[in-house]
């Protein structure tokens, strides 16, 4: 196992479908805002999800800016 290191960048308005997820992630808000599961996560907000969880539809309404870390399994 490893880790998944994503910086994603959503536009202001951008959506994304509702989905499980298959391992741990952590998600930190660097810049913007997205809700997601009833809150709206600002700059320095940190959200964990456990394997197993759903996540409802996430939508930042001015976009921004997130860095997403996800247990990964690596090729070998």
């Amino acid at each position: 196992m490893g880790y998944q290191v994503v910086l994603a960048e959503l536009a202001a308005g951008a959506r994304f479908p509702e989905h499980d997820h298959s391992s741990s992630e952590e998600l930190f808000i660097v810049s913007g805002h997205l809700q997601t599961e009833g809150r709206m996560l600002g700059p320095g907000d940190f959200l964990h999800a456990e394997p197993g969880t759903h996540h409802r539809e996430l939508i930042s309404p001015d976009g921004c800016v997130a860095l997403i870390i996800s247990r990964a399994t690596l090729a070998t």
